[in-house]
């Protein structure tokens, strides 16, 4: 009679998998492996999220308006080949502006004195008012945001004239600002 061989599994063909197949607990280092990476991916990934990210409206104001811009900048002016380490300031004329829903009543009153009558019609215009987690606030029907009326970029490459020209086409077509609103500076090289 003959025997049998045993089937032999990739772990017996390879001899490094035979060699990781005689630590202590592999299956426990594997798996605490794949959480740390796991991990790592989600950190990256939501801190690259909350700098882009545009807030809620409702809770909006100019200077997360020009934070997130200049972000936003500053990620695309990274990509153009040769401007180097990069800083962008933003300002704005004024703040947000918000448009509110508004109820309108027509009153009239009318009074009589002698022979004559006097009829009066007023408007009386209320804002709207919403509840939100308890709160009152105002129903806001359309938000504006400010104007950009200066930017300033500092990059290491703008001592290159083409590269300048670059970042100043990309600002202008970006932002929709006028090449005279808008300073582009050398950056300390490092």
């Amino acid at each position: 009679m003959s025997e049998k061989e045993p089937k032999k599994s990739i772990w017996d063909k390879i001899p490094f998998l035979q060699k990781l197949k005689n630590i202590k607990h592999i299956g426990l280092l594997v798996i605490g492996i794949f959480v740390i990476v796991l991990i790592l991916i989600y950190i990256s990934s939501s801190s690259s999220k909350k700098s882009t990210e545009l807030p809620n409206s409702s809770e909006f104001n100019s200077q997360q308006y020009a934070q997130y811009l200049e972000n936003k900048l500053i990620e695309v002016l990274d990509d153009i080949n040769g401007v180097g380490k990069v800083s962008a300031m933003i300002t704005l004329d004024g703040g947000m502006n918000y448009e509110y829903a508004t109820e309108s009543e027509e009153v009239t009153t009318t009074s009589q004195s002698g022979n004559s009558t006097n009829t009066k019609t007023t408007i009386d215009e209320k804002v709207v008012m919403v509840s939100i987690n308890g709160k009152q606030t105002p129903l806001v029907i359309k938000s504006t945001y400010p104007k950009i009326v200066g930017v300033v970029v500092v990059a290491q490459g703008a001592n290159n004239a083409q590269i300048k020209l670059n970042i100043a086409r990309a600002i202008e077509t970006l932002l929709d600002v006028s090449d005279s609103n808008v300073e582009i500076l050398v950056g300390a090289q490092n």
